[in-house]
């Protein structure tokens, strides 16, 4: 597999260098799981949202809904959070 580097592509960020293989196809990265927050409710929405992947498409809204509700509520009542 070839990777460019941002010093091959003028004028890109490193954001936007992505892998190709030999064949020209595009080869996206896996994705990473985001950094702890501290905040033990906003921890437990992220791992959720971070494993919508597993989820069938049909169940992804109610996913998103109940991680912004669970959002919603930690930013109404921040001392809810039991961490």
């Amino acid at each position: 597999m070839r990777v460019a580097t941002a010093g091959s592509l003028v004028g890109m960020s490193e954001q936007a260098v992505e892998a190709w293989d030999d064949e020209g196809e595009f080869v996206p990265e896996p994705p990473t799981r985001p950094d702890p927050t501290g905040v033990q409710r906003v921890d437990a929405v992220l791992e959720a949202v971070a494993d919508l992947d597993e989820l069938p498409v049909a169940e992804r809204v109610a996913a998103f809904e109940t991680a912004h509700a669970e959002l919603r509520g930690t930013l109404d009542d921040p001392s809810a959070d039991s961490a």
